[in-house]
């Protein structure tokens, strides 16, 4: 099948973001300074104006320490991502390995319903879940 324009770029861009997401990972590994210069400095609109922890609050600094190996500080920022990221790693070596082989194009790439659903639910109910008092152990250390 011949692939259309914009799906050369699609793959393109795929491949790219592989790279620069690997080498950040190396450098971020290896070299302290560069721990260092990329702290997290945004916050969250939706904490700032009603208080309330989002499914994405704390994410990026639970990926700073599972990148440390500290797994135990990333789930206490973030659960959520921390489990998820297995799911997500898988999904785009599957893709990255349907690109490569050219065997289809990326139009013909199709998410089931069923799991589109499913992972919205998780979402809401861990975006309920984090924010009542009593499942305070999910929330990110302050």
């Amino acid at each position: 099948m011949k692939s259309t324009a914009l799906e050369s770029y699609l793959e393109k861009g795929l491949l790219v973001f592989m790279i620069l997401v690997a080498a950040g990972g190396f450098f971020f590994v290896v070299c302290e300074p560069f721990r260092e210069m990329i702290r997290p400095t945004h916050h969250c609109l939706l904490h700032e104006t009603t208080g309330l922890l989002c499914p994405a609050c704390g994410g990026t600094r639970a990926m700073m320490y599972l990148l440390r190996c500290d797994l135990l500080m990333a789930v206490r920022y973030n659960p959520l991502m921390v489990a998820l990221l297995p799911v997500f790693l898988y999904a785009l070596t599957r893709l990255t390995k349907i690109v490569l082989a050219r065997n289809r194009s990326l139009a013909q790439i199709q998410l089931s319903p069923f799991w589109a659903w499913s992972l919205l639910a998780l979402v809401i109910i861990f975006l309920i879940a984090r924010n009542i008092p009593y499942f305070n152990y999910l929330w990110y250390p302050w």
